[in-house]
This record gives structure tokens, sequence and C-alpha cells, in this order.
């Protein structure tokens, strides 16, 4: 499985658009029940998943400038089709050596002075180590939704009024041993 931009947001070759809700107004339906815990998790899910499946890996899988979903920009709030300016980091968290977890981080506006600009230099570092530790970061609300890749969450965050948009799409692996 690789990570499909369209699969998470929608579009016209790969069906409807998931139902994105708010998570703290979301009541999870049965078949959600066993990834509420990590849906809803408040804190950083690297730490989350450290706990439980340790040890934790990143796999890059693409890092670079792109045009974002268009989803992405309105979520982000920007005009549609801006250009290639964002920066696309998209990883695979392992735990216990096995794939657990995509996320995938768009930063729109991307330049060398933007404040997000350490991001292009994370590697295999995960980005919630920076997400929890900058004092000067806003979090937005969380958003969950099921799509054709699985059960997702996303949020937007703020530094220095720069927006950084991180999804995550849960794999079946995260809740096996």
């Amino acid at each position: 499985m690789t990570f499909d931009s369209h699969q998470l947001w929608g579009g016209a070759q790969k069906g409807p658009a998931p139902q994105w809700r708010l998570a703290a107004q979301w009541v999870p339906p049965p078949q959600a029940q066993p990834w509420a815990p990590w849906l809803l998790e408040p804190a950083s899910l690297t730490q989350r998943l450290r706990q439980h499946l340790p040890p934790v890996q990143v796999r890059p899988v693409f890092e670079g400038l792109l045009a974002p979903h268009p989803t992405e920009n309105t979520v982000l709030g920007l005009e549609q089709d801006p250009g290639p300016t964002a920066w696309v980091r998209e990883v695979q968290l392992l735990g216990a050596g096995q794939p657990r977890l995509w996320a995938r981080t768009v930063i729109p506006h991307w330049s060398t002075h933007n404040p997000w600009s350490q991001v292009q230099t994370l590697g295999q570092q995960p980005l919630g180590e920076l997400l929890f530790v900058w004092p000067d970061i806003v979090r937005g609300p969380l958003h969950v939704a099921h799509t054709p890749m699985g059960w997702a969450r996303y949020c937007v965050y703020h530094r220095h009024q720069a927006p950084l948009l991180l999804a995550e799409v849960f794999l079946p692996s995260l809740l096996q041993p």
C-alpha cells in the first residue's frame, strides 16, 4: 500500500470525499471503537506508539515540493492551484518493525525563511518530536474520518502564523502486536 492523497481526501477518480468530523464532536461508531483511542490521542502519536510498539522508526517515502491536493488547500485556507510551492513529506511510522501509520505533512508557501523550514532536515526523525516540544506552536482542532485508506485524522498547526497540515492514516497493523 502506498500513500494516495486522492484516497485520503477524495477526488473524482477515487469516489466521494470522506466525511471529516471534528474529533471533539465525533461519536465513534462501533467499527471505530478499537481506533478511537488512537484517533483521539491529544498528545504525540509517536510517543503513544513508543509506549505500545517499540521501537519506533520513521521511513521517509517522499519529501519535496508538490502542489497540494485541492482539499489540502481548502483546509489550509489557500487559493486553489497556488502552484508547487508546498513542502510535502510523506512517511511511514514503524512500530516493532511493522508499518503502523502513514503521515503526510504539507507546508505551503515554502522557503528557507518559512518558520517550519527545519522539517526539511528531519530525515528519519519523527515530526512529533518537534510539534510537541516547540513552545510557539498553536495546534488547531483534530478532525477524523474513515477513508478508503483506513481511519485517519488531520490537524493544522501554526508557528508564527505559518500553517502546517499533518494528516495521519492508521494501518490495520496498528491494532496487532
